[in-house]
């Protein structure tokens, strides 16, 4: 008889479990593909209604945030009256939730942080963002310079690919790398954003230019000529 009720209570115990787990959709949730990330102002991204079934985040979760959770948020931020008319770069989006951060175990909904470059006020921004409605709940400039995003990187890239100079040498195979935020050369704006990209030779072996790009102003300000 004991062993006939233990076995019981076993199976009531996975009954319940497989219910739980089929209802609760941090459990059950899928992951869909979405459209690549547009950032700027040039035009608003459309998430097909087929992918629109964002999955909820529970608000002490710290799991990653989905693509359309991103996308939605960029959208927000990047289409907002207030900053319709400014020209702005989304470069990061994560969950805001940190089990090691006192202001975020405070937040009572859950929330993204994304840390947006605005190339018209040359300032970094961190806003907090409710992930459900895309309402801002709180917004800060931000000190230093933080890395680019991959946006950013392509965009310094097509810079130096349509320079006069470069143009030859990255059509005979020369290799780009690089693309780290870096102070502008002496007598610059010092807040616009600036990109160091590295144009190696074809093998790699050698380093051929060291290339200074402004994107506030989407030119190239310093170049150093190693070769």
């Amino acid at each position: 008889m004991g062993r006939l009720r233990r076995l019981s209570l076993a199976l009531t115990i996975a009954i319940l479990l497989g219910a739980f787990c089929w209802g609760n959709p941090l459990l059950t949730a899928h992951a869909q593909p979405v459209p690549p990330s547009i950032t700027g102002n040039s035009e608003q991204i459309t998430i097909p209604a087929n992918q629109v079934d964002i999955m909820p985040l529970d608000i002490r979760s710290n799991m990653p945030l989905t693509r359309a959770q991103q996308l939605n948020i960029i959208n927000r931020l990047t289409f907002a009256p207030s900053r319709v008319s400014q020209r702005i770069r989304v470069l990061r989006v994560v969950n805001a939730f940190d089990e090691k951060d006192r202001e975020t175990q405070r937040l009572d909904r859950p929330t993204a942080s994304a840390i947006v470059f605005n190339y018209t006020r040359s300032v970094t921004e961190r806003f907090l963002v409710d992930v459900g409605t895309g309402e801002v709940l709180r917004e800060e400039v931000l000190l230093g310079r933080p890395q680019p995003s991959v946006e950013e990187r392509l965009e310094a890239a097509r810079i130096l690919q349509a320079s006069s100079e470069l143009r030859p040498i990255l059509e005979a195979g020369a290799v780009l790398e690089g693309g780290f935020a870096v102070a502008g050369p002496l007598g610059a704006p010092p807040t616009n954003r600036y990109i160091q990209m590295q144009v190696l030779s074809v093998d790699r072996s050698s380093m051929l230019r060291i290339v200074t790009v402004d994107l506030t102003t989407s030119t190239i300000v310093a170049t150093s000529n190693l070769s």
